[in-house]
């Protein structure tokens, strides 16, 4: 896993060099093995193209992997793993090729001459790639497929920078003043609690929307866009049983765990105690791994599952506490690209921070809930269109539901109100499709109060299978928006390489199989996830008969308790041109007298926390 930054500039009023190097210092945390720096300046046009990446060294440990790394007239730079680049140098042979190397990158750059664009749908990994072709003059920025890794561009008056993070574009001269906040971006954070847009919070500043590869034309200067991916419904078959659906997702994880294991360093293991990441163990064991190292974290209402582990998994519990949660709270809302309100963070990156001296590589079982509906709600909404009770129960709230309304006009910021909105948005709603539009109406009350601003979208909805719909629309967003960006900062910033075998591609290509009818009986059944549970079980030989969903729970809303001096001192003081500080000093004092929902609470402070090193960056 790496960083890395680049630029192309038809200015030559300052030291290239130099800016590249003060790129790279910005996201040294992802890879601090080696830092190489190329500046190619242009024959035939004006300006020149600098590449610059850090690297953190799994696959050939060696320094021919370093990069940039060039053959004939491309440059390459890229971030992530190619879990099956032995078979594909082994293709590229056969097509007359020879290497160097025994890295991952050699094949991407001679995968990519051979077949050009094709290249990029042969490769199963997690990866951000960046190459310069300088005899066609472009550079072209490539995202994998389920968007696990980042990868933002800038395009303004004369320069187009990209990067694994934003954080490098401020060393670049003039950024801050053609990059101000996206105020309708504002909105959109404070909607979901992070950005859910391949926008940024900055005007001018986009990120790579995955299983894209996107186009810079230094000529034209213009900007292109090709899928080579794209996640959608499988028209061809379905698994209408739930025998063909798991014997098909059994083989895809099989592979797909035993391709993470490929590495030149040891590999270690999250273990959140609940289904997935033992799911993941399981695999792992069986697939041969030996001697793992795992880590638990351990808060406060820890509560370990039953199982009875192999003697070939070392077992690590992480202690956890109030301070050391509300510092590192702190901490990462300093280094969040943008505004990120996620209390579950903060266990992922303590866990981090304990592994990485032990453990580069990780694996985690991020990916379960949003391949098989495994979060709660979506139970109760698989039955929202034909459950005889629902329905009833919806033609009685038909007389409650203008009160309703009126209590979200006069008591938003309350306890109740987030809980009733639940309700509300299922008995609101006659389809599925209808459930996150009426969630939504609350949020842009919020926002329209709190930043003058609302973000409207639009979802296309399949309604023939409307649970699976619902899914990828949440994968396309929450997913990578959300799980993916903590999992990479969480990682990154401990320099660990985080490996998510849930999130393979194909995994959720099979998952489009998937029946309306099916889809329901795995989600409807006692326990969640079913399908996992029946591949553990009859697969695997895994007893899980008492599992429960454990995540890395973090008692965030104790340590502000504990925290109130300073807190209150921060929203006293704070200056905002972007929020109503009015406003949020009302919320406030209605949650330290018990009446204001946390959730909301949790995205107005970790935004003016960014907003306070936001405020630094602008004065420099």
């Amino acid at each position: 896993m790496c960083g890395l930054t680049g630029f192309y500039t038809k200015k030559n009023n300052f030291d290239a060099d130099d800016i590249l190097e003060r790129m790279l210092q910005e996201i040294q945390h992802r890879g601090m093995d080696h830092r190489g720096k190329k500046i190619i300046p242009l024959d035939t046009y004006p300006g020149l193209v600098a590449l610059g990446h850090n690297r953190l060294s799994v696959i050939d440990l060696s320094e021919n992997g370093n990069q940039p790394f060039s053959y004939k007239n491309y440059s390459l730079i890229y971030n992530g793993e190619i879990y099956n680049y032995k078979d594909l140098k082994k293709e590229l042979i056969l097509n007359g090729y020879s290497f160097d190397s025994d890295s991952d990158t050699e094949v991407i750059i001679k995968l990519f001459d051979c077949f050009g664009f094709n290249a990029f749908s042969k490769l199963n990994g997690m990866f951000a790639i960046a190459i310069f072709d300088n005899l066609k003059h472009k550079i072209f920025l490539v995202r994998d497929r389920m968007g696990v890794k980042p990868i933002s561009y800038y395009i303004e008056d004369g320069a187009f920078l990209f990067s694994s993070e934003i954080k490098s574009f401020f060393s670049f001269p003039n950024f801050q003043q053609n990059a101000p906040i996206d105020r309708t971006i504002l909105a959109n954070y404070f909607k979901f609690g992070y950005v859910n847009s391949f926008k940024s919070i900055y005007e001018n500043v986009n990120k790579v929307e995955n299983g894209t590869v996107l186009t810079f034309d230094i000529i034209s200067q213009q900007i292109t866009t090709t899928k080579y991916w794209v996640l959608k419904k499988n028209q061809a078959s379905y698994f209408n049983n739930m025998k063909d659906a798991s014997n098909s997702i059994h083989r895809i994880l099989k592979s797909s765990i035993s391709l993470r294991h490929v590495s030149d360093i040891p590999v270690g293991l999250f273990l959140s105690s609940g289904l997935d990441s033992n799911l993941v163990l399981a695999y792992s064991l069986k697939n041969g791994l030996k001697n793992i190292d795992t880590y638990t974290l351990k808060s406060v209402d820890f509560e370990e599952n039953n199982l009875k582990y192999d003697k070939k998994v070392n077992r690590t519990f992480i202690e956890t506490d109030l301070d050391s949660i509300w510092k590192d709270f702190k901490f990462l809302c300093s280094k969040f690209d943008e505004p990120f309100s996620d209390p579950a963070t903060i266990g992922l990156y303590q866990l981090s921070k304990h592994a990485s001296s032990y453990n580069k590589v990780i694996l985690v079982g991020d990916g379960g809930d949003e391949l098989l509906a495994g979060y709660s709600p979506y139970k109760l909404f698989s039955r929202i269109e034909t459950d005889f009770k629902i329905k009833t129960l919806r033609f009685i709230y038909k007389l409650f539901k203008p009160f309703v309304e009126l209590f979200f006009n006069f008591f938003l910021e309350s306890k109740t109100a987030i809980r009733l909105l639940y309700y509300h948005s299922v008995l609101s709603s006659s389809r599925l499709s209808e459930v996150d539009s009426v969630r939504s109406k609350y949020f842009d009350r919020f926002t329209k109060k709190l930043t003058k601003n609302c973000f409207e979208e639009s979802t296309d909805f399949d309604e023939s299978n409307p649970l699976l719909s619902y899914l990828n629309m949440k994968t396309s967003g929450e997913l990578i928006h959300q799980l993916n960006y903590k999992t990479d900062v969480a990682g990154m910033l401990n320099t660990v390489e985080i490996r998510e075998p849930l999130l393979d591609y194909r995994l959720f290509e099979a998952q489009q199989k998937f029946s309306k009818s099916l889809l329901t009986e795995n989600v409807n059944k006692k326990e969640s996830k079913f399908i996992f549970r029946k591949i553990m079980k009859e697969k695997l030989r895994f007893d899980i008969t008492n599992i429960q969903k454990k995540g890395f729970h973090i008692s965030l809303e104790s340590a502000f308790v504990k925290n109130i001096v300073e807190l209150d001192e921060l929203i006293l003081y704070h200056k905002s041109d972007l929020i109503d500080m009015n406003y949020v000093r009302k919320i406030w004092k209605k949650w330290k007298k018990g009446n204001a929902n946390f959730l909301l609470i949790t995205r107005i402070v970790s935004f003016i926390y960014w907003e306070r090193k936001y405020n630094k960056l602008s004065v420099v």
